[in-house]
């Protein structure tokens, strides 16, 4: 599955607002259903066959969608999955987004938009190994 992405508004056929009942409709797939950390007040959805994972609030709204290099996540046409942080970083610049580094990797937009490596820390080249997209 290949999904394009919409500042603060959809990734895919999942958009700011939708159910998890409309999520699990739409996307049609099996789904495991599980607690991210001991503190989440709600479960996550893994659809690992289409690399995604996403994340609900205490009313089963979506809150977030989590990418993996299998959902093939393209924004602006871009496919950054494979590249380093650091090219990322000049790819997006060039399109007028602006970036903020943290311990883990890059967000963008006001951490709607966040690249994990989790070397990065150590090296600026570090691959990405997921993308989180916030919904406001």
């Amino acid at each position: 599955m290949e999904l394009t992405y919409k500042p603060q508004l959809q990734i895919g056929p999942i958009c700011l607002g939708m159910s998890r009942a409309d999520a699990r409709q739409i996307l049609g797939r099996q789904w495991t259903e599980f607690k991210k950390n001991e503190f989440s007040q709600s479960t996550t959805d893994a659809y690992d066959e289409l690399g995604i994972y996403i994340y609900y609030d205490v009313h089963d709204i979506v809150k977030g969608v989590e990418t993996f290099p299998e959902s093939k996540l393209a924004i602006n046409g871009l496919q950054l999955f494979g590249k380093g942080l650091r090219e990322i970083s000049v790819l997006l610049g060039g399109l007028g987004f602006q970036s903020e580094e943290t311990s883990s990797g890059i967000n963008f937009l006001n951490g709607s938009l966040r690249f994990y490596a989790p070397d990065y820390d150590e090296n600026a080249d570090a691959k990405v190994e997921s993308i989180y997209v916030v919904f406001p």
